[in-house]
């Protein structure tokens, strides 16, 4: 997955809860952030979005008002 992100493909993860889906999009973003990639943390829910440093909803991101 990390080398089609460096690619500049986008990438969904999903799974079920606890298997490590935040951690591993932290520590993707921190890599790519310190290579000087702009990286974009975004979500379906609100509450979602908290997960992550500057999240957001893909709404709000996208500039849909809802």
């Amino acid at each position: 997955m990390e080398t089609l992100v460096r690619q500049g493909h986008n990438v969904i993860t999903t799974g079920q809860a606890g298997v490590g889906k935040t951690i591993l999009l932290k520590q993707m973003g921190r890599d790519l952030s310190k290579a000087g990639r702009k990286v974009a943390y975004t979500a379906a829910t609100c509450i979602a979005s908290l997960h992550f440093p500057g999240g957001v909803t893909l709404h709000s991101w996208c500039g849909i008002q809802v």
